[in-house]
């Protein structure tokens, strides 16, 4: 589940309507159209109603969709109406498509840097913290000189994957250059830690991650 969902998940809805989004709704979504398997009131109410009775009725199953459509979690189509019955109907999840979406578009359409180009802010974190820099944050000077030196080279053409991936080596040799030296906050002490960081189960498995993405376009 991504990040987008869990926000709306913690938004102003029952646990019902998470219970509904979470255990029947979003595992069965095609990541693709983003559309739910047909609606089953009969098994809503059983997953739902697990220990204690909740809900007996398909309008209530209706209340908690209209609750997930509030916070953005779904949508009908034009030809459905939430005050009738949606039961053997799909639905749409639509922050399960546009995350798809933006991770496919991260290894295509390779073209030259644009003067405005900002890097993909979750790759750009990942991409930092599988190759050593302990300190992820950037600025301002370090992305504007990025962008002004490939400005000069227009025949180098990236996917935003690629782009990202230089720009978080540049980073790291920039910064390894001016003599900074790595630390780390534990707790509320700072320590020093090895220039060279190998990468730790966690980077492995976002590295997993990416090449997952891209075998798969």
């Amino acid at each position: 589940m991504h990040a987008e969902e869990l926000s709306a998940l913690q938004g102003p809805i029952s646990n019902e309507a998470r219970v509904l989004y979470c255990l029947c709704l979003r595992p069965y979504v095609d990541l693709k159209t983003g559309e739910s398997r047909p609606l089953e009131y009969k098994a809503i109410l059983a997953t739902i109603n697990a220990k204690q009775k909740h809900l007996d009725r398909g309008r209530q199953i209706n209340r908690l969709v209209k609750e997930l459509a509030q916070v953005g979690l779904v949508t009908l189509n034009t030809q459905q109406d939430i005050e009738t019955s949606l039961n053997g109907q799909s639905i749409n999840l639509p922050m399960v498509v546009n995350h798809s979406n933006t991770q496919d578009r991260l290894y295509e359409n390779a073209s030259p840097i644009t003067f405005d180009w900002q890097p993909n802010t979750e790759l750009l974190t990942e991409l930092l913290c599988m190759i050593g820099v302990i300190d992820t944050t950037t600025k301002a000077e370090e992305i504007g000189e990025f962008v002004a030196y490939w400005r000069g080279r227009p025949d180098i053409r990236l996917t935003e994957y690629q782009w990202t991936q230089r720009l978080a080596q540049q980073i790291k040799r920039n910064r390894t250059a001016s003599g900074m030296i790595p630390v780390n906050r534990v707790g509320t002490q700072i320590v020093n830690t090895t220039t060279s960081v190998d990468a730790d189960d966690n980077a492995k498995k976002l590295v997993e991650k990416y090449s997952k993405a891209k075998d798969k376009r």
